[in-house]
């Protein structure tokens, strides 16, 4: 596993509320955990799960952490909770930033 910095709490705060502005009230999340090799993101909402994939909000959220952040990430796990309820970890990858 590789080993960074946790994302720094200021720009995943911006990148939370960047996420739900465009996604409420179908699809909000909520970071519950940020370390240096994992970040847990709760989302929640009726439409957490109901577009046209599956995935696409875990998939979307992945981009907003890039270009927010700079750092890659790839989902490792989902994991649902209750019904329209996931907890998905995410962790860093190799790839560098384009910045």
């Amino acid at each position: 596993m590789i080993k960074i910095n946790s994302m720094k709490p200021e720009i995943l705060r911006k990148t939370t509320r960047e996420f739900n502005r465009y996604r409420a009230p179908e699809c909000r999340v909520k970071t519950v955990k940020n370390t240096e090799n994992e970040l847990i993101v709760r989302f929640e909402g009726t439409g957490a799960n109901f577009f046209c994939c599956y995935d696409e909000n875990f998939v979307d959220f992945l981009y907003y952490l890039k270009d927010h952040g700079g750092k890659s990430f790839k989902i490792h796990d989902v994991r649902e909770k209750k019904p329209g309820v996931f907890l998905v970890v995410y962790t860093p990858t190799d790839e560098k930033s384009d910045r």
